[in-house]
């Protein structure tokens, strides 16, 4: 979804600089928990949650280690990251949430995989690492891979070009 790829894009943010000298421990204990599967990414969350409502309804699933709920302008942002101490925990807890229901609300609920890993929900596809699917394209004019189902490059516009390159949207449903 939107959020999630913009939640892995600014991820380097978390937690705020102002957390002092335990900022680089936090740091390279949150991406040790990304590697080992112990944090959950959430999703769609209604924004009359509160910390303390995710810290009792996710530690029904197990012992948390750390609870994330990023605001913005005296409101939450609409996601969280939870970090369990057990791996186990964390898959229970996201197959239990990933598209259900939460207080109302359906949301998204996915273990927190590192960037560049293959199971990354954006594959090898970001940052131009490859990554292509079945009739995906390469513009001639910019080198961007360009989905299957478009017609026109979406960085330089230029039009898909006739007889190689093109597919029929490889999964057999239309991005």
């Amino acid at each position: 979804s939107r959020v999630w790829r913009e939640v892995q894009r600014r991820r380097w943010r978390w937690p705020p600089p102002h957390q002092g000298s335990n900022t680089k421990f936090k740091m390279s204990s949150s991406a040790a928990a990304d590697s080992e599967g112990r944090k959950l990414f959430l999703g769609g969350l209604p924004f009359d949650v509160n910390e303390d409502d995710l810290r009792t309804d996710m530690s029904k699933f197990g012992e948390l280690e750390d609870v994330q709920l990023p605001f913005d302008g005296g409101k939450h942002k609409g996601f969280a990251f939870i970090t369990f101490r057990d791996p186990k925990d964390c898959k229970d807890a996201s197959e239990s949430h990933h598209q259900r229901p939460y207080r109302g609300r359906e949301i998204s609920a996915r273990v927190v995989v590192p960037r560049g890993d293959p199971a990354h929900p954006d594959g090898a596809r970001g940052g131009g690492a490859g990554g292509e699917r079945p009739g995906d394209w390469t513009c001639p004019a910019c080198g961007a891979n360009v989905f299957a189902s478009k017609m026109n490059c979406f960085k330089c516009n230029e039009p898909k070009p006739r007889g190689g390159g093109g597919g029929g949207g490889g999964y057999g449903r239309d991005r």
